[in-house]
């Protein structure tokens, strides 16, 4: 694993911990970028992102310059101690 995982994505699946990795590297980034950088479909992706996101440790913001599109990122969770 890399650095460390919120402890809220412990029990995630993996290919929700390799969404959160991703994204904590590329944010803001919308779930087609997650797609084409994991080769995880868009759909897997998006489901992962909806479980961040319930799970409070992502986010999406809405770009007014196309607002079909929503940019992910990550929001401020705690690491657990080494």
């Amino acid at each position: 694993m890399p650095e460390q995982l919120p402890t809220e994505i412990h029990d995630c699946t993996a290919a929700t911990k390799l969404v959160w990795i991703v994204l904590e590297r590329m944010e803001p980034t919308t779930a087609q970028a997650i797609a084409d950088a994991t080769d995880l479909t868009v759909r897997t992706v998006r489901d992962s992102l909806t479980e961040l996101e319930q799970r409070d440790v992502a986010g999406h913001v809405l770009q007014y310059d196309d607002l079909r599109k929503k940019h992910y990122r990550t929001v401020d969770v705690k690491l657990p101690e080494k």
